[in-house]
């Protein structure tokens, strides 16, 4: 269950980048992910150099359909939404807002998803 709760965190924290904006360098010069997931907490390689860990070690490998879990970039394979949208569909055709907007209702339906888990699991306090 805490590896629930640390991949909850952890896309509460992507969701809220996406929603409230990037300014983690300036107020003057916002920064924003030039890779999503890739780019942000969600990754296992987020902040190292040369990538160290496979991304099949990463919390979204769950998400990844079988087949595109020996891609470069699997994260960019994960259905987004009903039509099978990914991030790496949505990024040829669309623009980046189209995007982002795709991926915040996608962590959106995971955090509620994981929430609706781990309350489940947790003993409730006895008083």
């Amino acid at each position: 269950m805490d590896d629930k709760k640390e991949v909850l965190q952890k896309l509460k924290y992507e969701l809220g980048q996406l929603e409230y904006g990037r300014n983690e360098r300036s107020v003057r010069m916002p920064w924003e992910n030039a890779s999503f997931f890739q780019d942000s907490v969600t990754c296992l390689n987020h902040g190292l150099e040369g990538r160290p860990h496979p991304c099949g070690q990463c919390m979204l490998m769950p998400y990844v359909p079988e087949g595109a879990k020996a891609e470069t970039n699997p994260c960019h394979h994960i259905p987004l939404d009903a039509k099978g949208n990914t991030i790496d569909s949505l990024d040829r055709g669309y623009n980046r807002s189209s995007v982002e907007e795709a991926v915040a209702n996608w962590l959106r339906i995971r955090i509620a998803e994981l929430e609706t888990e781990i309350a489940a699991t947790e003993i409730p306090a006895k008083g």
